[in-house]
C-alpha cells in the first residue's frame, strides 16, 4: 500500500479525483446516483430482453 494508506482510502481518493470531487459527501451523492443509473439501465435491459426473447 502507498505509505501505509488503507486500500479502502486509496480507492476514495482516486473516485473523488476521477469524479472530480473532493468533499467525501459530494463523492458519496455521486457514486449513489451512478448506482441508481447502472441499476437504472439493468431494468431498461431486463424490459428489453423480454421483448426480444
Amino acid at each position: 500500500m502507498a505509505a501505509g494508506r488503507k486500500e479502502a482510502e486509496i480507492v476514495r481518493e482516486a473516485l473523488a479525483q476521477y469524479l472530480g470531487k473532493t468533499d467525501p459527501s459530494s463523492v458519496k451523492g455521486a457514486l449513489a446516483d451512478l448506482q441508481d443509473r447502472v441499476a437504472n439501465v439493468e431494468r431498461k435491459l431486463i424490459s428489453l430482453g423480454r421483448l426480444v426473447g
